[in-house]
């Protein structure tokens, strides 16, 4: 659990089954790290961003959003997409109609260290 504000991880692990990081309040910035579960295994409800980072899932669902206020700045941008995508998931021909592809111009303003570093 992450509470802490302006919170950073480098080359950190976590793993776990379900609620293995729970991304509570505040703003949090992963670089390089491993996150694995089952379950809901991120629980998010900061404002972070995951820069280079493997996100395994061990069946069952990746995220939960914690977001309870429509006008939190958490959540604001959440999307699930790619780009760049590479190795033996990189197929697209049977996902669902919705996913989406990011341009590089998205991809700039979805990790730009802005994002979190705003009160709203």
């Amino acid at each position: 659990m992450v509470t802490g504000d302006k919170t950073a991880f480098y080359q950190c692990g976590f793993a776990g089954v379900q609620n293995t990081l729970l991304d509570d309040g505040g703003r949090h910035y992963f670089k390089r790290c491993s996150i694995q579960g089952a379950v809901d295994f991120i629980f998010v409800s900061g404002q972070s961003i995951y820069e280079d980072c493997s996100i395994q899932a061990l069946g069952g669902f990746i995220p939960a959003q914690g977001r309870t206020n429509p006008n939190d700045a958490n959540g604001n941008h959440i999307t699930f997409a790619e780009y760049g995508n590479f190795g033996p998931g990189a197929d697209t021909s049977k996902r669902v109609s919705w996913a989406k592809k990011l341009s590089i111009q998205s991809l700039e303003e979805l990790t730009s260290k802005s994002f979190i570093n705003s009160d709203n």
